[in-house]
């Protein structure tokens, strides 16, 4: 039996421990990263509060939710030379065509179709769709059963909440956040906010900068790996 490579995951919360079962098939984990813990051991295994105290050669995931947060680490953790990997849970598909980033999560039972683009940092969440030539791109959250049908644009940090349907061919910008249940049928500006069937922006006259909720940085570097590249990762 091939002895499983250490993990460490940093953020202690509820979607750590998610990440954490579905990596377990692959790897084993070492330790839990929270600046803010809220116990000293998750499923057994300690929670550290720096990560200095953890080997420099460990894998590791950024496992927050919170889109905005789990960039502002991923840089960090990348400026200190750590080695950023894949968790993709065993019964998710992921076509052999796709694209990969680093730092990416895909839950149980997601699809990843054909010539589909999952970007840096990115979340696909149990059950979620994306389909054909589609891009989620960096640090954007797909939450769990919502469908991205063919040549949908996710942009860098948004949110398409649970059970979300987006149309063929539709682009949603920067930091835009989609209700959970909403079917977006046209296109949405950077910064929007929309809910319901069909979706309509809750916001219009009063989106915020997609940049300044940045922090006046660049919103990504898409890093993107064929899954053949990202093999050790899957």
């Amino acid at each position: 039996m091939t002895e499983r490579e250490p993990l460490l995951i940093y953020g202690a919360g509820d979607h750590g421990m998610v990440v954490a079962e579905a990596a377990s098939t692959r790897w084993t984990v070492a330790a839990f990263v929270d600046e803010y813990p809220k116990s000293t051991s998750i499923f057994g295994m300690p929670v550290m509060t720096s990560i200095e105290a953890a080997p420099d050669a460990l894998s590791i995931i950024v496992a927050i939710g919170h889109n905005m947060a789990r960039r502002r680490i991923f840089a960090d953790l990348c400026g200190y030379g750590r080695r950023m990997v894949n968790v993709i849970h065993p019964t998710a598909v992921v076509s052999p065509s796709a694209l990969l980033g680093l730092g990416i999560y895909i839950g149980p039972h997601a699809v990843v179709n054909a010539q589909a683009s999952i970007e840096n940092g990115a979340i696909v969440n149990s059950g979620a769709i994306v389909e054909h030539h589609s891009q989620v791109c960096a640090f954007a959250h797909v939450g769990p059963g919502a469908v991205l049908a063919g040549r949908v644009h996710v942009g860098p940090m948004s949110l398409i909440g649970a059970g979300a349907s987006v149309r063929p061919g539709v682009s949603i910008g920067d930091c835009c956040t989609v209700g959970a249940g909403a079917a977006v049928v046209s296109d949405l500006p950077n910064g929007t906010t929309a809910v319901g069937v069909p979706a309509r922006s809750l916001d219009a006259g009063a989106r915020g900068d997609a940049a300044a909720r940045s922090g006046g940085q660049p919103l990504a570097d898409a890093v993107v790996v064929s899954p053949e590249q990202a093999a050790s990762d899957l």
